[in-house]
Parts: structure tokens; C-alpha cells; sequence
């Protein structure tokens, strides 16, 4: 309230006052409704889905709110004062959008609201307190408001802004999980969902992964305090896309992902690693090359191992290795296959184009790709570098798959120059422990990272407990790829019945038999 305000009630005799309290102090006006993280529920009129607060009036006559208070901190009452055009129909609701976009018109506030939860307080134009709403977590378009419009009662709610409310919380999947982030082919995964009822009723989770042809359900069965089930294998190349669904005895659910199946969580199919690496960088950047608004900027480049393209859509990039979530690839971001993406590091996110909100240090810093949130946030790579002198870049002698080091000459959205091959050796279901005469089952790749057409010989060796080992255990087979080509395979292998127990390693090699150019593998224990 105005100082200003404050002594003038003060100062006025008592006898002078209106018994009669304003009419939304006599109960008429309620904080109905809030949503904190509005991803597809209701766009305002520039299209945008932005946090809204909804006021609700339950006279029978319209009540204006101008000259009120709207705040999301306390001590700030009337950080938002609510215009002339704020006014409540009787019986009805006024929809603020809390987005922080003051240009877009009256009814647009200048905060946004925190998912993480707060508190929101209406205070009328004398200083009085109107209403007051809090929340706690929001999980997407999810809102929080009281249970029937004007209900003392409060909680998570099926949104329905500028209508009545229901008496019924939505069960809310506030996660998922999955075993793997990047499984190999004939991989199951298992996917797990955090799932909050609050009303006691009973619930019906659901996964819904893309066949192909349409989406499959399978049934999440819950143990302990997680639902869980498992996704059928997938071949090589192709993406396990799925959503989960938990619906209520009344039929209230909700989705993860909120706008499913439109959007999906994503796994692609390669070889146990991503198919994407950290290619090349550069951290002083004088004359290399320009963005589109012609400066010259930090950049990263980023390349794509698979022959398939790859969604980076949710995935992230950062500077801070204490920071996993730093910058976010938004929505629809796709990597070509056996291509390259290079991202501006210029702490210029709102440019057009991808730019993240961070620099980078030419004195040295650590440079991080992380899954989606889905995937856990797992590192899926990262370096260190050192100082970097002015259009000098670092990146991968052996074009995404080789070590970082200082390059002739910078190659942004080109092949490094390298060349060379990669083998790739990873095991379905890791550790590998195997009884003699028993089996597993693993991928292998070979990689041509050379720009013309070459052909080697691939194959399997297999490392001994006591040194030595045994080559070929598959193969040799002739491969013919072409510039930057890569093939795959899936691979059954028994273990003879009269193998010692001990350690082996188990690799695929690719050059001219019986001469390794290049090897992958992975631990084998015999017992």
C-alpha cells in the first residue's frame, strides 16, 4: 500500500469510515487458479504459453480490480497494480497472464510465476488483503487453484482457465526414467514413472510406445514408489519413441510428456554411446567465420556418427561441469546424419539461430553435451581445453571419434581432415558375466572417417586372461564404405564350453587383416 495512503487512513476519524468492507472483502473475489508451467493449456493472444493467474468473482454483479495489487512478493504489494481493464464479470473470471511482457497489454504482468512454487497475494486499493493463493511444485500444465471455484480447499487441479473448476486432482506423472539413454540393437529398456495421486483414488498408468504403425500401450505396474515397465527392442537406426499416461477413476489424467503424443520422449538405437560428439571448438574467434548477424563468435561444432538423423530436442550443452542443464537445444533441433551442427557460444540465446547462454573462456575452460533429463542428464561428452590462441580451434584428429587436439586450421561444418577408421565394440546387456559353453549378444560398427570411399576387413578378436589372444573369433569380412560411412551389426557370440574362468576383453578390429587399424571392445568375465 502507498505510504501516502497509509496516513491518510490514518488520519481519518473513525466515525468517518464505512462499517461496510469493499466488496470483495465480503468474500466475492478469489485467486481461483494458477499455472506455473503452461506448455500446451491456453496461449494468450500473441500465441504464447505463458504462467497465468485466474480471478474468479462470485457476486452477481461485475467488480473492477483497478487500482489493486497483485503480487508474488509479499513484501511488494502491489508490484503488478491492475488496470482499469481488469475487471471480473459476476459469476465469472479474469485471466491474468503472469509472463513478465508488459508490451503486450494490460492484462500481461510484469513477473512470471516459479514452478518451484509460491505465493501469490491480491491486495485491494485501501491497503486490504483480498485474497491469498499458494502453491507448491507444478508439474506441466498442471494449475493449482481451489477445489470448486471459491472453495476453501485447495490443490493440483485439471486446468481450466475462465471456467468452473472441478473437485478432483488429476494423478500427476511427475517423471520418467529409462535403464538406458542410448540403447543397442535387440535392447529392451525399462522404463520407470513417478506418478502423485492425491485424492486416493485409483490409477491407471500407461506407456505408449511408436510401433511404426501407431502407438502400442503396455501397462506400468507399480513397485514400490515408481510404476514400471518394459519397452520392446528396437533394430539399429531406429528411435524408441514413447509417452506415458496416468488416468484416475473419474477419468482426469495427465501426460509426459504435456503435449504427448505430439512430442515423445526419444532413444535412439546405435551402439550403446551417442551418435553425437563434441567435433571441434573455438574459443577466440577473430576472423574464422560469422554468424548471422555477422559477429565473430565463440563456437562449437557437434557431429553425427550414425546414418540416421538425431533429435537434440531437450539435450544440453554447458561450460560448468557443477552446471549439467546450462543451455537447453531447443525444441526441433536435428543433427543430419553423418552431418554436423555448429552452435554459436556467444551468450546471445536470444538471437535467432542456436546461441547459448554462455561464452567461451580462451584461457581455458570445460565444455559438456548432456542427455535430456529423461536420460537421467548423463554426460554423453565433454573435454577440458587449455588456453586457445586467436583462430586457433581444437577438435578431433580422427573426425568424431578421434582425441582432442590443435588443429592445422579450423574446419567449421567440415570434416575435421583426419580420417582414419573406428571400430566399436558394446555388449547388450552390460557387465558380460558367462558361464563356459554359454553366449551374449553385442553390436558392433566399423566407422570410415575418411571423405572418398575405402574398404578394410572387419572383425572380432578375443584377449586372454593370461595374455594372448584369439584372432579372428568372427570374420575377417570385407567392408566397403564410403566417406564417412559407418555399418553395423548384431552379434551373437558362445564362449567355448572349455574356456578357463578369468577376464577376457572381447573387440571389434577393422583394418587389413590380420593388421588392427583401430579396435573396440569390452570386459567379458568367464566363472
Amino acid at each position: 500500500m502507498p505510504l501516502a495512503s497509509t496516513l491518510l487512513v490514518a488520519l481519518i476519524p473513525a466515525s468517518n469510515v464505512s462499517a461496510e468492507p469493499p466488496a470483495a472483502l465480503a468474500g466475492n473475489i478469489f485467486l481461483n487458479e494458477a499455472m506455473a508451467d503452461n506448455v500446451t493449456t491456453i496461449a494468450d493472444g500473441f500465441g504464447q504459453f505463458d504462467d497465468y493467474i485466474e480471478v474468479y468473482n462470485s457476486s452477481a454483479a461485475p467488480i473492477s480490480l483497478d487500482g489493486y495489487g497483485l503480487t508474488d512478493n509479499i513484501l511488494v504489494p502491489y508490484k503488478w497494480p491492475l488496470p482499469g481493464a481488469a475487471i471480473v464479470p459476476a459469476g465469472g473470471y479474469l485471466l491474468l497472464w503472469a509472463d513478465g511482457d508488459l508490451p503486450q497489454g494490460p492484462l500481461h504482468g510484469p513477473f512470471a510465476l516459479n514452478s518451484g512454487g509460491e505465493t501469490l497475494t491480491l491486495t485491494d486499493d485501501i491497503g486490504f488483503v483480498v485474497d491469498i493463493l499458494s502453491f507448491t511444485d507444478q508439474a506441466p500444465d498442471v494449475s493449482w487453484g481451489r477445489r470448486t471455484d471459491g472453495a476453501p480447499q485447495k490443490g493440483y487441479l485439471v486446468p481450466t482457465p475462465e471456467g468452473p473448476n472441478p473437485d478432483n486432482a488429476p494423478p500427476i506423472v511427475w517423471d520418467t526414467d529409462a535403464s538406458v539413454g542410448f540403447p543397442s540393437p535387440g535392447q529392451n529398456i525399462e522404463v520407470t514413472a513417478e506418478v502423485q495421486e492425491d485424492d486416493g483414488d485409483s490409477v491407471t498408468v500407461t506407456l505408449y510406445y511408436d510401433d511404426g504403425v501407431g502407438f502400442t500401450p503396455v501397462p506400468m505396474v507399480l513397485d514400490s514408489d515408481l510404476y514400471t515397465c518394459s519397452v520392446p527392442a528396437h533394430p539399429y537406426g531406429e528411435t524408441i519413441s514413447y509417452y506415458v499416461e496416468a488416468v484416475d477413476e473419474h477419468g482426469a489424467g495427465t501426460l509426459r510428456p504435456p503435449d504427448a503424443p505430439g512430442t515423445t520422449r526419444n532413444h535412439q538405437v546405435f551402439v550403446g554411446i551417442t551418435a553425437v560428439r563434441i567435433n571441434e571448438f573455438m574459443a577466440d574467434n577473430a576472423t574464422t567465420i560469422q554468424d548471422e548477424e555477422l559477429k565473430f563468435e565463440d563456437w562449437i561444432e557437434l557431429v553425427n556418427l550414425a546414418d540416421f538423423d538425431v533429435d537434440l530436442s531437450g539435450f544440453y550443452l554447458t561450460d560448468d561441469a557443477a552446471d549439467t542443464k546450462k543451455w537447453r537445444f531447443p525444441d526441433g533441433t536435428v543433427i543430419d546424419s553423418s552431418g554436423y551442427l555448429l552452435v554459436w557460444a556467444d551468450s546471445d540465446d536470444g538471437d535467432p539461430g542456436l546461441h547459448t547462454n554462455f561464452k567461451l573462456s580462451a584461457s581455458g575452460e570445460h565444455i559438456g553435451l548432456h542427455a535430456p533429463g529423461y536420460m537421467a542428464n548423463i554426460a554423453l561428452d565433454e573435454t577440458d581445453f587449455g588456453p586457445q590462441a586467436t583462430d586457433i580451434s581444437e577438435g578431433r584428429d580422427v573426425d568424431g571419434a578421434g582425441t582432442i587436439v590443435t588443429l592445422a586450421s579450423p574446419t567449421p561444418i567440415a570434416h575435421n581432415g583426419g580420417g582414419g577408421w573406428v571400430a566399436v565394440g558394446v555388449p547388450d546387456d552390460p557387465p558380460v558375466t558367462v558361464a563356459p559353453g554359454g553366449n551374449f549378444d553385442c553390436y558392433g560398427a566399423v566407422l570410415n572417417r575418411n571423405t572418398t570411399a575405402q574398404a578394410r576387413n572387419a572383425w572380432t578378436a578375443a584377449l586372454l586372461p593370461l595374455g594372448g589372444e584369439v584372432s579372428p573369433v568372427l570374420g575377417p569380412l570385407s567392408v566397403t564404405l564410403g566417406g564417412l560411412g559407418v555399418a553395423g551389426t548384431g552379434l551373437h557370440q558362445s564362449v567355448p564350453p572349455g574356456a578357463a574362468a578369468g577376464s577376457y576383453t572381447y573387440e571389434v578390429r577393422a583394418g587389413n587383416f590380420p593388421t588392427e587399424e583401430a579396435a573396440g571392445g569390452f570386459p567379458v568375465e568367464v566363472e
